[in-house]
């Protein structure tokens, strides 16, 4: 008899990529060596600020709006709109492969590893469908947070 232990699937083990969201990498080796610490300038005091702006505006307008209906569809919707706006500031190439692989009628767990600040972004602009991101309860003791 099995126990549900030895049922566990392993990802680790799975050979084909389903989704892959990364940067285009023939652009990396070209913008790391045109642009150095006026890039790094430029997001500082341009990006940065900007981003946070638009975080700060559509955060504090998606809570009341969001108690006019119904509350996962406005605030996804806020959130995807939030991240158009991020990938159009930062003009970042993303080259997206494997969406046609993702069978929409399955729910699907999808784990980010964080590897830049673009994780969530990439992933409200680019799956074509709702989703919901799983967290820390830590997380909801920072204010605008808990309060949601």
């Amino acid at each position: 008899m099995k126990t549900p232990i030895n049922e566990i699937h392993n990802p680790a083990e799975q050979t084909d990529e389903v989704l892959s969201l990364r940067p285009d990498s023939s652009s990396k080796n070209l913008v790391s060596k045109r642009y150095g610490w006026l890039s790094r300038l430029r997001s500082y005091l341009i990006f940065d600020p900007l981003i946070w702006l638009i975080t700060i505006v559509l955060g504090i307008v998606s809570i009341p709006v969001s108690l006019l209906g119904e509350k996962g569809r406005i605030l996804h919707a806020f959130a995807r709109f939030w991240s158009q706006l991020i990938m159009k500031i930062i003009c970042s190439p993303t080259t997206v492969t494997g969406l046609e692989k993702i069978d929409t009628s399955k729910a699907h767990v999808y784990a980010v590893n964080h590897a830049s600040a673009l994780d969530i972004p990439v992933l409200y602009v680019y799956l074509p469908f709702q989703f919901r991101i799983a967290f820390k309860k830590e997380l909801l003791a920072y204010p605008i947070v808990g309060c949601i």
